[in-house]
């Protein structure tokens, strides 16, 4: 009797089953969950025997496949497996697969218990296998059957083989016995004997064998087999008996016992076969069909050892010669082409194909389409490379081929490539295609963008050269009694020096006004002030001039510009002069040149650190920045020439203490931000640099000597002193921390 309850869950797809039972007597299997199928993840099987006392248990393992493990730590079989256990003891465990691991129990092994109790566990953990898990046959024993009738065989003399036994397994059970066969084999209706399980075999491969069970050893009794080889439309088989041949034989009625028979498509079946002679000599036959069938049959007495055939496709065979295209090729080159077998066109480079890139040898004999033909590959002229912004002429080739190049070069020297490549080339695709380093994405199509080169300090000209004196003295501006805005005891700069200063006309009046900021282009069409300069003034008021000099000499080498877009910092103005930055946008593109170029950006960290390497007193690094503008110089009066000045950055907690000690009582709102940096001379040093009035917006610039190339750092804001110069020092909105505002808004 068997009592099994079972237990599923689904749990995340994984089957999670638990199983307890019961067996007081009688005989049966036990098998893996599934079995003979993938038994599961997390089982945990358990089998508790308890027949009457005086009766054992036997366990014959028939088939065995748990997932073999062992671990040096965790000994062996720590994963799946089956565990054995009497008197509360382990009598054996097994993993692994039966004839290839050494875990693993040996084919058709017997467990014999000494009493009437075993416990007989399944236990599998969460891994997936593949594995088919186990088929064990369990008996009560009283009385051996099977052994009677073995011996009744072994001490028959005459019709032995007439007696009915179990010619695979006998097992016995308590009154009675049954018999079960190997894999592969079934049951005869006789209950005894097993037979080959070997009708509707269907085989389609390319070649193969078919042989009796158990061939070169004795084939089954009462065998009824039937093989097919199918073979596609255009398929021929042939057929070849190799090896041992040996059917049992008549020695005079012939093939009446046991014979193998084949038939070729609908044509008629062969003779029977029988004896110890190949069908063919052993030699291959040609069917000239795509269909074999193959019989077998056996009765109950007399096995021999059977016979081996082997099969192979033979294919139909394309008679057109395949010849490549002109300009091309075609792969694979070989003496024949038979059904199925697929060849490609190529064209050699330069050449593109036209038709189909593959043919294929069908049934027929013939070729799939195979018109097709190489043409040269030419691409179309190239216009949208003939106008880009800033870019000197293109030199196109004579012809547009395949493998035609140009290269596209920016204009003069203060321009540079910023994004795509320099260098093209007709592709395989007839498409104008990059053929050299993408300097950087861009979304035309990596067609290559032409900007200005930013932070190039200009090498001056001789100021005569360019001017007449101006014998207009610059207007005395005295002090205001507030926190001043504020180059004293710098030097002139010489004309293009920094050609990134912007004169920011607040009221329109011309270059020589006194009520004016300071600026930094940084585009052709963008420059950076500080926000306390234009709040005070209209849009359509402001003026902006570049190229500027001598603030009171107009010549060609000025530009004006009108602001067509303003925007200043939507938080200014809550903390005083904290996000003290705006953006002029102008109403057309500066002329890049001798005197008017844009200032970098810091956007890599490296470039953002200059003003600390500085601080910090770095090796190659620059220990000054540099203040630009015509603010009021150390004799009280507007300068009327750029004046620049080197200074000095201050480490920001340095910055804050004077602050602090130095800010005036009444100004109590103010304070210093991180959106503020400190540059100038704090002490009484006779070097007394600094920004002042009318420098407002101006840029404070740090070198990278490595590329020789000035990035704006600061924006003149405000400084804590009545007075500029000695002992006092600047604040300066902190650029880097604005990169994303001002490009958010940039034009070029």
């Amino acid at each position: 009797m068997l009592l099994l309850i079972r237990t599923i869950l689904f749990m995340s797809s994984v089957l999670i089953a638990t199983a307890e039972s019961v067996i007081t007597h009688g005989t049966g299997f036990l098998e893996s969950p599934g079995y003979p199928g993938d038994y599961g993840n997390s089982v945990d099987v358990t089998w508790r025997f308890n027949v009457k006392p005086g009766y054992k248990i036997r366990l014959v393992i028939e088939h065995f496949d748990i997932q073999d493990s062992n671990d040096e730590n965790k000994g062996s079989c720590f994963r799946d497996f089956l565990e054995v256990i009497e008197n509360g003891q382990t009598k054996c465990k097994y993993c692994g697969l039966t004839g290839r691991d050494s875990r693993a129990p040996a084919k058709n092994e017997n467990i014999v218990s000494k009493n009437h109790e075993l416990v007989v566990r399944f236990v599998s953990d969460g891994v997936s296998s593949s594995s088919k898990g186990f088929r064990i046959r369990y008996i009560t024993e009283d009385r051996d059957e099977c052994r009677e009738k073995e011996l009744e065989v072994m001490y028959a003399y005459d019709d032995w083989d007439k007696i009915i036994y179990c010619n695979h397994e006998c097992h016995n059970t308590p009154g009675r016995y049954f018999c079960s066969c190997r894999p592969g084999f079934q049951l005869h209706s006789n209950n005894h004997t097993c037979t080959s399980r070997c009708k509707g075999a269907v085989l389609t491969g390319d070649a193969g064998e078919i042989t009796t069970s158990d061939y070169p050893t004795l084939y089954s009794k009462f065998a009824d087999c039937e093989w097919k080889i199918k073979g596609k439309k255009g398929i021929s088989i042939d057929i070849r008996f190799t090896d041992q041949f040996s059917i049992e034989r008549h020695y005079a009625e012939g093939c009446v016992y046991d014979w193998m028979q084949y038939k070729f498509g609908d044509g008629p079946i062969s003779d029977r076969k029988c004896g110890a002679s190949k069908p063919g000599n052993g030699q291959w036959i040609s069917t000239k069909s795509s269909e074999v069938s193959v019989y077998f049959h056996s009765d109950m007495t007399e096995e021999e050892a059977g016979f081996k055939l082997q099969y192979r496709f033979d294919r139909v065979v394309c008679s057109k010669k395949l010849q490549p295209p002109v300009n091309g090729k075609v792969t694979p080159i070989k003496t024949e082409y038979v059904f199925e077998d697929v060849v490609t066109f190529q064209c050699n480079e330069g050449f593109t194909l036209v038709g189909t890139r593959k043919a294929t040898c069908m049934s027929n004999g013939k070729w799939t389409e195979i018109d097709i033909e190489c043409k040269a590959i030419v691409c179309a002229r190239p216009v949208e490379f003939l106008n880009i912004d800033n870019s000197a002429p293109v030199n196109l080739p004579s012809s547009f081929a395949y493998g035609a190049t140009f290269t596209i070069t920016c204009s003069g020297e203060y321009f540079e490539m910023t994004s795509g490549a320099a260098k093209w080339i007709c592709g395989d695709n007839g498409e104008w295609v990059s053929n050299s380093k993408i300097i950087a994405l861009n979304s035309n199509k990596n067609i290559p963008e032409c900007k200005p080169v930013c932070g190039m300090k200009g090498k001056g000209r001789s100021v005569h050269s360019l001017f007449k004196r101006s014998l207009t003295p610059g207007r005395l501006v005295r002090p205001i009694n507030i926190i001043q805005v504020a180059i004293v005891r710098g030097k002139v700069a010489r004309y293009g020096e920094w050609p990134w200063t912007a004169l920011v006309d607040l009221f329109g009046s011309g270059a020589g006004t006194v009520e004016f900021c300071g600026g930094s282009l940084v585009s052709s069409r963008t420059v950076v002030t500080a926000a306390h300069c234009t709040v005070k003034t209209y849009m359509s008021a402001i003026k902006v001039f570049l190229g500027v000099w001598k603030r009171d000499l107009t010549d060609n080498y000025v530009q004006e510009f009108k602001v067509s877009e303003l925007y200043e910092h939507k938080e200014y103005g809550k903390i005083p002069f904290n996000n003290d930055i705006a953006l002029l946008i102008l109403d057309k593109a500066a002329s890049i040149g001798d005197f008017v170029r844009p200032v970098c950006l810091p956007r890599s960290a490296f470039e953002q650190s200059l003003p600390d390497m500085a601080v910090a007193n770095a090796e190659g690094f620059q220990k000054t920045g540099v203040v630009a503008g015509w603010g009021v110089t150390d004799n009280g009066y507007v300068a009327t020439e750029l004046n620049f000045a080197r200074i000095p950055p201050i480490e920001q907690e340095k910055c804050r203490e004077l602050f602090e000690a130095r800010k005036p009582s009444t100004a109590t709102a103010m304070r210093l931000t991180g959106n503020m940096m400190c540059a100038g001379y704090h002490k009484q040093s006779g070097k007394g640099r600094d920004s002042c009035q009318g420098d407002s917006g101006g840029p404070l610039t740090f070198q990278d000597k490595a590329r020789s190339r000035y990035f704006l750092h600061g924006i003149v804001s405000f400084g804590l002193s009545e007075s500029c110069g000695d002992g006092a020092f600047g604040i300066y909105t902190k650029v880097s921390n604005y990169i994303e505002w001002i490009d958010n808004h940039l034009k070029d």
